[in-house]
This record gives C-alpha cells, structure tokens and sequence, in this order.
C-alpha cells in the first residue's frame, strides 16, 4: 500500500509548495506535480498516476478540484481509481464533501455507471472515496 499524491496549478506563475507540503505531512510517498490548466484536456502526470496505482494504494490531494474539473469528471476519476482496488482521499474541502456525496447519491439513483460510497472518518480529516454501494 502506497500513499499517492496529485499536486496541481493551473497556471506556471503558481506554486505548488503548499500542495506539496500538506501531502508530505500526509505521509504521500509519491507526488505527481503538474502546472496545467484544468481546461486543457491533457494532464501527463495525472495519466502517469492513474497507470500506477496497485490494489490498496491511496489517492491523495489536498482539495477535490485539484483532481477534477467538473463533478462528472470526478466521479469518473475516482471511479477508475476504485477500479484499480484502490482508494481516494481528499485532505480538505468539507464543502465538496457534501457534494460529492450528492453526486454519488444521484449516480446510486439513477446509475450511468457503478458508485462509490463516500465515508468520513473522524480520526482523519478529510474524506475517503472507496468501494461500490451494495447492490451497485
């Protein structure tokens, strides 16, 4: 089991040092960083990641929008990270806990493609993308 992290900035004159700093204090092994636009289509390090991940391994970033642009593309990430047996956390961001968990609600609802549950722990900030819903 490794500790994953995805740094990234939408422009080259950001930085990613509080990124960086906040997935180390995580305990993240590996950090993928990337200076991209979140519209640009083409993320390599973010492709790198993805054909990394091992069963059990844990997707780190510091906030949900860091990993997706929109909540579809989340949802599709994060699945994919399922897909590989491995597990999604996002160390901040309480805001896009709730919704996320809508958007898995409405996903488990009327289903496009297999959900995630969401679970929170209160031992770890954050939250923690894992499994499928029963049934699913």
């Amino acid at each position: 089991m490794a500790l994953i992290g995805y740094a990234r900035v939408s422009t080259l004159d950001q930085h990613l040092t509080g990124q960086l700093d906040a997935l180390k204090a995580a305990g993240a092994s590996t950090i993928y960083r990337e200076k991209v636009s979140g519209v640009r289509a083409g993320r390599p390090q973010l492709t790198k990641l993805m054909a990394s991940l091992k069963p059990k391994d844990i997707v780190v970033v510091t906030k949900l929008d860091r990993l997706g642009r929109s909540t579809r593309e989340l949802l599709d990430l994060i699945d994919r990270v399922s897909k590989a047996g491995a597990s999604f956390r996002s160390l901040g961001d309480r805001s896009g806990i709730r919704r996320v968990r809508k958007a898995v609600y409405y996903q488990h609802c009327w289903p496009r493609s297999r959900s995630l549950s969401v679970s929170l722990s209160a031992s770890a900030p954050g939250m923690v993308v894992s499994g499928l819903w029963p049934g699913a």
